[in-house]
This record gives structure tokens, sequence and C-alpha cells, in this order.
């Protein structure tokens, strides 16, 4: 059963999608389908429409936008460490996730020792000052403000728009060459940042692009994940692309698309998309949450397919990493960026710490060591599962570390009550008992640095070349863009943050061009 209606795109659009250049100013037409998950989101058109229509695609939208369980665009992220501003006073750096507008927060916090003193603490004085700084205050800044001091009941006051208030070192990015993929894998397509266009924005970083694909000359819809964050170089992003770029496909594992190169030097690998998927990440299924068995079993598989075969831990499992695949009904393991290889246990080496991001030496595990360290990724996927089916607040961790310390109490058969609003397909304790095979089955198995097919993760660790090269200051990659409220119907906008119709010519090239602009990218790898 299927209706199509008439009505004013207006409120249609605020509900529905964040990208009405899609639709006509005044109407558009609709194509409205059974699904009884997102009724709530149509309050206002609700009285209009038949008793027996419920909604899930949009003809006016790509099939696949649909408002149905997913994530609302974050007011802010953090993007930097804290700074002192003087006595009581502490300042962090933010993304507003709508704008990518970077912007300073200082907050008067009236304590000579309210600092962060390690970086647990640093996570905490975030989430307070992101408490204190809602997304309506955000609303209420001009465009060109840079810095907001507010008091510690939140109070704005006073703002400037200096930029040297701004403390964020724009991010150095590496060559396609530099990336150095294996020759064995099939080539990686390349693609301009400034051909993609932005059909929605689903959160910080990662936006969901239309292309047109070369070998078909149709437009497809793809995944953006960009490389404004600090870290691109150490471990995020260049371990993301380093993962995906040497792993053998899986069908619970997500998967690279292809390598999207900046418009300034036409080198620079600025993000890179994936296949688009309906669905949403555990995070954000809304009640009643489910979680059947089949989830499970793919879960362990993709964890054992990184760490047996491909030797990686992932070191990031979380409900926020884990995707629903609403068109098969099927899991996938999203974010390698926080992946490390395991053939360092036995040999040391350099590697990334993970918070904060940094070079460090590895050592030596001893055989103790290695077997706590196999077991990691199924504490994270304990943890992950137990929070999303027995959603106990007691069960949310203060760090990554915590996780694990969490995914052991979980072995603990009575912290295994399911949540009244939560559908299983199967006892919780079947759930349960499955985890707790994997973790005897996993703890007398092989190690992951045994893996017969180990995937090398190389670090980044050369210095970036002279951004100043003949005296020239190094422009930094613009990811401005207009917010949402301001957005023209009309007019494509890309994802180098400009209308199509203001974007400049760019080509691909494959030697540097110092008149493009610095920092040209290294070319050897």
């Amino acid at each position: 059963m299927s209706s199509r209606l008439l009505f004013p795109s207006v409120p249609f659009c605020s509900l529905l999608s964040p990208s009405p250049r899609l639709l006509s100013k005044s109407h558009t037409t609709i194509q409205l389908h059974r699904s009884p998950n997102f009724s709530h989101l149509l309050l206002p058109i609700w009285p209009l429409l038949p008793s027996d229509c419920q909604f899930d695609t949009c003809l006016a939208l790509p099939a696949t936008m649909t408002a149905k369980r997913e994530p609302a665009v974050p007011a802010l992220t953090w993007m930097s460490l804290a700074q002192s501003r003087g006595p009581g006073m502490t300042s962090m750096t933010f993304r507003d996730s709508d704008s990518l507008r970077l912007l300073n927060i200082t907050l008067d916090h009236g304590d000579d020792d309210g600092g962060p003193k390690d970086y647990d603490d640093e996570w905490y004085m975030a989430k307070k000052i992101l408490a204190l700084f809602p997304p309506r205050s955000m609303a209420n800044l001009a465009p060109d403000i840079r810095g907001v001091w507010i008091s510690k009941s939140g109070e704005i006051l006073h703002t400037t728009t200096d930029e040297g208030v701004v403390d964020f070192d724009p991010p150095y990015l590496p060559s396609v060459t530099e990336y150095g993929l294996p020759s064995r894998q099939p080539t990686i397509p390349v693609v301009l940042r400034s051909k993609l266009t932005v059909v929605k924005r689903i959160a910080h970083g990662i936006d969901q692009v239309s292309y047109v694909d070369p070998s078909s000359g149709k437009r497809k819809l793809a995944t953006l994940k960009s490389a404004f964050k600090r870290d691109v170089v150490g471990g995020g992003l260049w371990t993301d692309i380093q993962a995906l770029g040497c792993l053998p496909p899986h069908p619970n594992i997500v998967s690279l698309l292809s390598l999207v190169v900046e418009e300034i030097s036409g080198l620079g690998i600025a993000g890179f998309t994936m296949p688009f998927m309906c669905g949403y990440t555990l995070l954000h299924q809304q009640a009643p949450w489910s979680f059947p068995q089949i989830w499970l079993h793919e879960l362990i598989g993709a964890v054992d397919f990184l760490n047996l075969q491909g030797g990686i831990q992932h070191n990031d499992i979380s409900t926020q990493n884990i995707f629903i695949n609403t068109a098969t009904n099927s899991l996938v393991l999203l974010d390698l960026g926080s992946a490390s290889q395991t053939a360092t246990w036995r040999t040391g080496g350099k590697g990334y710490a993970i918070c904060p991001s940094s070079v460090t030496s590895l050592s030596v595990l001893s055989p103790e060591d290695m077997q706590k360290a196999a077991q990691s990724d199924v504490e994270h996927a304990t943890w992950a599962v137990a929070s999303h089916i027995v959603r106990d607040p007691s069960l949310r961790p203060r760090c990554l570390a915590e996780r694990n310390e969490m995914g052991r109490r979980l072995r603990n058969r009575e912290l295994w009550v399911r949540h009244a609003d939560v559908e299983l397909d199967a006892d919780i304790l079947v759930l349960y008992d499955t985890l707790i095979a994997w973790t005897i089955k996993r703890r007398d198995g092989p190690l992951p640095c045994d893996a017969p097919h180990p995937i090398a993760l190389p670090g980044y660790w050369r210095e970036p070349p002279n951004a100043e090269a003949d005296g020239k200051a190094c422009p930094s990659l613009s990811w401005l863009r207009p917010p949402l409220s301001q957005l023209d119907p009309d007019r494509p906008i890309l994802a180098t943050g400009r209308y199509a119709d203001e974007e400049p010519e760019t080509e691909l090239i494959t030697v540097p061009d110092p008149s493009r602009g610095f920092p040209q990218p290294l070319l050897e790898a």
C-alpha cells in the first residue's frame, strides 16, 4: 500500500532532509511506503496523511536517504588538548560539525586547580564545556566568531573574531605515493574533493556524497570520511586507509571505495569514500532496541578475521563503530583509524599510542602480556554488545582502557539482565554463553601476532616538507561551508564547502606544481 501526496516542502525538508536543494521551492511529490519507525518526526504534517500511510522512501530524495534512525549532526566536536589561559581558565578548540568552523571555547571555572590533569580529564573537560555551551548557543554566534569565553554557569562573557585564539594546526596530507599501498591491491580510484556533491551531513567528518562513476557515467552515492582532524598521520585517517587498503574484502567490515585528493596541490589525500549503506549505528538505534543472534555471530566473525587472519587489532570496537545495514540486515564494523598491527608484540619497533595519538617505542611483549593483549578486541566487543542490551549507565567507560575492564567484568553472568525495551530473538543468556565460549576459544587458540596473512600498518615517521618553502606561507585546506540553515536550495554544495557554480576547475596531477600552493606532498615512497 502506498500513496502519493502533495504538500509544502518546507516542513518536510526540515524533518527529513538537511539538503533541501534536492526539492522544489514550493511543493514536492513523494512516494510513501510502510515503515513504522519514525512517524514521530512528522508531527507537523501528520494530520494531512491517510491513516494507512507510514514512511520509508521519498522519490524527491535518493532512495537511501531516509530519516529513520539516522543520527543528528552534533554541534561541536573536540579538536585539541586543553590549554591554560590563566588561573582558573581552561581553553579547548572545537569544530562546529555543521559549518566546520573552528571555535575556541575558554571556560572560567574559577578554580586554580580546575584544569585537566591527564587524557581522561581532557575528555571530561570537553564534555563539561559542551554541556555548558549547547547547540542553541552556537546558533546565536556570528559566522566570523572564533573564540568564546563562558562562565561556569554557561553565560557567554565575551567573544572574539581573532583567528589566533584557535589552537589547531592544519594536518599534513600525504600523497597517494606516500601511502604506499601494496602493489598486490587492485588500483584504488582517486577522485578530487571538488567532484563530490554533498547530499547529506551525517556526523562529524562523515558526509553522504554523490559522484559520477567513470565506468558507467551514472551518479552514485558514497560515504565520505574527511581528514580535518589533527591526527591524520598519527593514527586516524592514515591508519584507516592503510588497513582498508590492504584488507581482503569481508562482508562485515567496511570497505574502501576511493581516495579523495585535495584541490590545492592536487596530490594530498584529504579523505576517502566508502560504499554508502542505508542504516544506523547501534549507538543511534532507536527504541525498541534490538540485537539478533546473527549480528553477534557477524561481529565475532569480523573481529576474528581482523585479529587471526590479518594480525591487526581494531582497538575501538563500540556501539558507535558497529553499523547495521538495513538493506541486508547485517552488521558492519567501521573505523579502523585506531587499528594496530600485532607483529610488533614479538619484534618491538615503533607505533602509535592511541590516547592521545603519538609516536612511541613498542617493547617486545612477554607471553603473559601477549595473552592479555589478544583479548582486547574480544573484551571491547563484549562490552559493546552488553552495553547495548543491558543499557546500564554504570557500563559507560571513561576511556578506551575501561572498555577492557568492563569487558572482563561482564564475564559475570549476573550482570546480563535484558533491558525492558530491548527485543531479542533468543534469551539474553544465549548471547552471554556465545560470548563466553568465544572468549575461551580465543584464550586457548592462536595469537593474533601469529596470523597467517599479517597486514603491515606502516606508520608515518618522516618530517613533512617545509611548509614555507620559497618564503611562501602554507595555505591550509579550507573546510568551511554554509550552515544548513543558510544553504541555497537551488545550488549543489560540494565537499570543498563551495557551491558548484563557485568551484574553480581543478585537475588531478602526478608531479608537484609549486604554483598551486604549499605544502607540496612528498612523491617518494
